[in-house]
């Protein structure tokens, strides 16, 4: 069985983006990410005291994974070599993530940075053969872990859900819409965005005109998502009239996206958080009460053995 298909990512909201890599690189990246999983429950009790831990490296920042799995994981064919992929990986040392800056405890007012750009990998490590072993680096974990702390919450993306995907545009809007749904709770919703903003984001000029917007990056995405069979979207145009022609202009879209699978999932995950945050709640809960009812003073019960 491929250890890797049941795997999710989880990232925080205030990554706005990664730069720009190739569909081999994306995927090493994402399936290194779903590697770390702070959704389960053993996060809530382990990760966050992290500090603690003596193997800390290891444990938490180095992730390996088989070029088998991998390629059975993403149907890729044996033409694409080890040693290719293994090079591929090499190259994500080299990647930026650009980030708004999490919030401190001590700000009140919700207010994030600029967004600033840091290395996701410090290095590809050597392993076994057949093997690829990366460590993160240390700034993007808060990207990762500190969940309980990141403003806009973070996205749960099960790895799955990106198999078949073969543009980079495609994973932006399927990372896009499952962002929604997490931060809506809802398995059906509709939401819009601005076209000069997703052109921003994608790193296209904002003077594309729709036409070639639609045809080269919006209906391919939409497609290669829609045939994944995990996730439906549909999109509708929004027009606003031009002042300089006076005539409408396409300038937002509406999304529609059913996605009820990943809900639930996603639902799952949540209940595991809720159930150590009670389960806490009610130890220390117990321990004031049983505190309460001890007194000092009290000579201490003899027992006849």
């Amino acid at each position: 069985m491929n250890r890797l298909e049941n795997n999710t990512i989880s990232l925080s909201n205030q990554i706005v983006n990664f730069t720009s890599m190739g569909i081999m690189e994306r995927r090493i990246l994402y399936t290194a990410l779903s590697l770390i999983n702070p959704t389960s429950e053993g996060f809530y009790t382990d990760y966050i005291s992290c500090a603690k831990v003596p193997d800390f490296d290891f444990k938490y920042r180095s992730v390996i994974f088989s070029i088998d799995d991998f390629f059975s994981l993403w149907g890729l064919k044996s033409k694409n070599n080890k040693m290719e992929v293994e090079r591929r990986a090499e190259l994500l040392t080299d990647i930026k993530c650009n980030v708004k800056s999490l919030r401190t405890q001590d700000l009140t007012d919700g207010s994030v940075s600029d967004v600033s750009a840091i290395d996701v990998f410090e290095c590809v490590e050597e392993a076994d053969y057949g093997f690829i072993k990366m460590k993160f680096s240390y700034e993007f974990l808060p990207y990762l872990y500190n969940v309980d702390l990141h403003p806009k919450g973070y996205t749960t993306i099960p790895l799955n859900y990106l198999v078949g995907l073969k543009s980079e545009t495609s994973f932006y809007f399927m990372r896009l819409f499952l962002n929604e749904v997490s931060l809506q709770k809802r398995a059906s919703l509709k939401f819009n965005r601005r076209i000069d903003t997703l052109c921003k984001l994608l790193g296209v000029s904002r003077d594309i005109n729709f036409r070639d917007f639609n045809a080269k990056i919006l209906k391919i995405a939409v497609n290669e998502i829609n045939k994944t069979q995990l996730i439906n979207v549909g999109v509708n145009t929004i027009k606003m009239r031009c002042r300089d022609t006076n005539r409408p202009k396409i300038y937002k879209l509406e999304f529609d996206v059913v996605a009820e699978s990943f809900h639930k999932r996603k639902g799952e995950a949540q209940d595991a958080k809720d159930v150590y945050e009670n389960r806490n709640k009610e130890q220390v809960d117990f321990n004031c009460k049983v505190g309460d009812h001890l007194s000092y003073d009290e000579a201490e019960e003899e027992f006849p053995f």
